[in-house]
Order: structure tokens, then sequence, then C-alpha cells
């Protein structure tokens, strides 16, 4: 076991003050059998009234509202978390062998899988070989993508960001008869939040595999949410009165201790 220090701060900026101000975040982590949060802590500014909830997909969830004029809205989510082996044993579901908004089945894909690779064995051999072939195919570049990008789209683009190399790896396994979900969270190091891939192994367990990086995840990454994929895993929705457009921040700082 490891212990992580995270610190995982979400800035919302409005370019004119905005009243009655409803917001839901994903911005505390998870407890499974690979991952406890043992120390946790958060603070809004300004200070709101707010409740936890658990979404459809197991997330934890942070609701709240807060009714005078405000400009900006800062969610400090702090903590430590202790993380083991990553391989979770928890059941699979039918859900996450389908095609989901973000990631729909595509003709093109399947054939160039085929034709690509010989997919054998067991499910977790299978989608190392999947994860490496994304990790090939793509070239990591922001601004080349929308947050509502399918998978089919990012195939015939060949570059992204970490939610496009997950997307197009779920849909991959998908297409090759495993169930698979997208997870977002933190990595070691400072930055933003990060998406990879879980998918379900033969043997009843959920591992984990970083196509951006093209690696079998072991350990040292903080998962935050999961989902059919990015659309189910949004850090932030929220409505408020007011015409004030918004900017949104996210900073990540994860270190070992």
């Amino acid at each position: 076991m490891r212990l992580y220090r995270y610190t995982y701060k979400i800035s919302i900026k409005m370019s004119l003050p905005v009243r009655n101000h409803s917001f839901r975040f994903r911005c505390v982590p998870v407890t499974n059998t690979a991952q406890t949060v043992t120390v946790e802590k958060l603070k809004i500014t300004p200070a709101a009234q707010t409740l936890y909830g658990v979404d459809a997909f197991g997330n934890r969830l942070l609701s709240g509202h807060y009714t005078p004029e405000h400009n900006s809205l800062e969610v400090l989510s702090e903590g430590v978390a202790r993380l083991g082996e990553y391989a979770l044993d928890e059941a699979g579901h039918g859900m996450y062998a389908c095609a989901s908004p973000l990631v729909p089945a595509d003709k093109e894909m399947k054939t160039w899988l085929d034709d690509t690779a010989e997919l054998s064995g067991r499910a977790e051999h299978k989608a190392e070989k999947i994860m490496q072939l994304v990790h090939g195919h793509m070239t990591y570049k922001a601004g080349v993508t929308q947050t509502k990008s399918t998978s089919a789209e990012v195939f015939r683009k060949r570059a992204g960001v970490c939610q496009d190399y997950s997307h197009l790896m779920i849909s991959l396994c998908r297409m090759s008869g495993m169930q698979s979900r997208y997870v977002s969270g933190f990595v070691e190091g400072t930055g933003v939040s990060h998406a990879w891939v879980e998918v379900y192994g033969d043997d009843g367990r959920w591992y984990a595999y970083d196509p951006t990086y093209g690696t079998k995840i072991e350990t040292g990454y903080i998962k935050l949410a999961q989902g059919r994929d990015a659309s189910d895993c949004a850090l932030n929705r929220g409505v408020y009165i007011g015409n004030a457009l918004q900017t949104l921040g996210v900073d990540v700082t994860v270190e070992q201790i």
C-alpha cells in the first residue's frame, strides 16, 4: 500500500455577476477495493449550502446552491488516499459492453482492428494489445477535438488528448466483446485531471490501462469517477440566473507521502 496526498481545485469565473447558482461537482475520490480515502477536506468559496450524494455509476457527488450575487465559485478538495494493486473486485455490467453516446460502434474501426491485430487469449491480454494499438495510432495534441467528440471522430483524426485516447480504446474493446469503462482521476505530479480505461477481466476483476502513456496501471492513479464514457463523468454541471459566460479552471497536485 502507498499513501498519496492530493489537492484538487476547480475554479469557475463568470463574466458578469450571477445569482441562484445550483451546482453539482464530482470532486471527491471514490473508495473501492484498491483505493481508500483516509483524509478528506472540502472547502467551497463563497460558502454555500451543500450535500453529498452518489450517482448511478457509484461516483460521489457534491451538490449545492448559492443564492446571493457572485462572479466566481471555487471548490478545493484535499485529502490522502491509500492505494494498493489496481485490480478491482467489482461485478461487471452489460452496459459497459454496449455503445454509448461518445463511444459508438463503427464498422471502419472494427475492420481496421480485425486487419491490424490478432486478438486471442484472456481479456486482460487482449486489452493490453488494444491499448498499444491506440497508443501507436494516436498523436497527443490538444485543441483538435472537443469534449463531445466521439471515438469514431477521434479514430479518423488520429490525434487528441487523454479523453480521446480512452474513448478510442473503450470502443475497440467493446467491439471485441469486452466490458470496458471510462475513468477520470489524478496521477502523480502537477497539472490537470486525467482519463484512463478499466476492462473487465476473465477472472471477474477490473484492470486499468492508460492508452495515453501506453501502460498497464499497477498503482499510483487516484480514481475520481467512472462511467460509460466522459459524458457520465463531468467535473461540474450547474445553472444560474444571469447573462454571463463562465470559464473553468482545474488544478491538480498529487504526491506520494
